[in-house]
């Protein structure tokens, strides 16, 4: 991206970053630097920004979560689906996330792990949360629509 007060050359940015802070990045570029409020819960932060460098960064693996994942520079906390054991990662000294850390070893971040997976947790609630009242009020909308097209009789026996 170019202009609006852009730098003119590529910026490299050092710390975490995630999909989701394209929108507040093109928001903030878009609305020159205005601090655009987004909603308190939405992740995302503009990259034209700093980065704060305790960030942590939450993600899925697809398809539908055969793992949640917490990025917390260096490590990286992997939660498998049920029945798998959980993986950590220093992305500082193995980057290829080929050996996992195991809980006992003598460089196991024991408390860190702890709060990782407590962050994990919580983000993973909140998620399906969010995604409950959203599929609630899409099932509402549905339900007007429906009403107001005369198709109300096929849609609940969809639902």
């Amino acid at each position: 991206m170019y202009g609006g007060g852009l730098p003119d050359s590529p910026k490299q940015i050092d710390g975490l970053i995630s999909s989701l802070d394209v929108f507040p990045t093109v928001l903030d570029f878009l609305f020159d630097h205005k601090n655009v409020l987004l909603p308190r819960q939405y992740e995302g932060l503009s990259l034209l920004q700093p980065i704060p460098k305790d960030r942590c960064v939450f993600t899925m693996c697809s398809p539908a979560p055969k793992c949640l994942v917490v990025h917390c520079w260096p490590l990286k906390l992997v939660r498998m689906s049920a029945g798998e054991a959980d993986k950590l990662f220093n992305l500082e000294t193995d980057p290829e996330e080929r050996v996992p850390l195991v809980p006992g070893m003598p460089d196991y971040p024991e408390e860190r792990a702890a709060e990782m997976l407590k962050m994990l947790r919580r983000w993973k609630r909140r998620v399906q949360e969010e995604y409950s009242k959203a599929l609630d009020h899409n099932r509402r909308y549905q339900k007007k629509m429906y009403k107001t097209t005369g198709l109300d009789d096929e849609m609940e026996e969809e639902f």
